[in-house]
């Protein structure tokens, strides 16, 4: 087992992003879309990540299962496995998904044909990739049986690294982009929860940095981060370009309820929204955001 403890190094963090900040595109205004799947019954509809070709994967469920797609140019695709996660250019997927036992196992799916690849982290009981990049590196977090703990994971060529924050009870590693950047989420003993990412692998403590509780998603190439924080205790979406922090907020959705869990390099943003179906019945929409038109 690889495993990489990261410590905390404020000062320096503070200097390294205020570098990178200044090479990061400034944050645009949205045009956001709702994203629904048309299939018959269908209860609930999820979009979690988005690659640079502008496919979709997401997740919808029509009561008692859940299901995945791929929304490609507008068209939906089915996918073999529940859970979906992220995708990249190559039309790799991840994601996990639970058998018949109740335990949670790890895949990629790779390419058109959607080879897969099933992972146990360390032989965890529950292992959930969230993201992969161009490369085909996967991160995600797994469970610890023996302490009841989390920790997040990176698999590369079948060779799995854990990655831990110094201090930390539970570790949760949910995206990645092509040059290996990380975000992710970290929590005290007292389950308080923590945003970070790890620029070349250096920590910044996110939520110490811009001085609010943010809980990052995903990354791209840029260094945009989505996700959502934390202002005056209303959540909102979350981009995060340029060192400025801008909210979004879907129209109409359930105050606190948007949530951003992928972005792409030309800033296209998908997640999702709580608001009430026409039979009344309040559950998760996804929506997609193409960025810089004005509403």
């Amino acid at each position: 087992m690889r495993i990489m403890r990261v410590g905390l190094c404020l000062a320096a963090a503070l200097v390294f992003w205020s570098l990178r900040a200044e090479a990061s595109l400034a944050a645009s205004s949205y045009t956001l879309t709702t994203i629904e799947h048309p299939g018959d019954g269908v209860w609930a509809t999820f979009t979690t990540g988005i690659n640079n070709r502008g496919d979709i994967v997401g997740g919808y469920i029509s009561p008692p299962t859940g299901h995945n797609f791929l929304m490609r140019r507008g068209t939906f695709i089915e996918l073999p496995l529940s859970g979906a996660g992220g995708c990249n250019d190559r039309g790799d997927l991840v994601g996990g998904y639970a058998d018949e036992e109740g335990i949670t196992h790890g895949y990629l799916a790779r390419g058109g044909d959607y080879e897969l690849t099933i992972f146990d982290a360390f032989g965890s009981d529950y292992t959930q990739p969230r993201d992969v990049n161009e490369s085909g590196t996967v991160v995600g977090f797994w469970h610890r049986i023996e302490d009841d703990t989390y920790h997040g994971f990176v698999w590369d060529k079948g060779v799995i690294s854990e990655i831990s924050i110094s201090g930390a009870t539970n570790t949760y590693i949910t995206g990645i982009n092509a040059r290996g950047d990380m975000v992710g989420l970290w929590e005290d003993a007292n389950m308080n929860r923590y945003g970070f990412a790890l620029l070349h692998r250096q920590f910044i403590d996110l939520d110490a940095l811009f001085k609010t509780h943010l809980e990052p998603y995903g990354i791209n190439d840029m260094g945009q981060i989505v996700g959502t924080y934390d202002e005056s205790g209303t959540a909102h979406g979350l981009l995060l370009a340029g060192g400025t922090i801008t909210a979004i907020d879907y129209p109409g959705a359930i105050e606190g309820s948007t949530v951003v869990l992928g972005i792409n390099s030309v800033g296209q943003i998908v997640g999702n929204y709580r608001a009430a179906y026409p039979d009344g019945h309040v559950a998760r929409h996804g929506f997609l955001g193409q960025p810089g038109n004005e509403k």
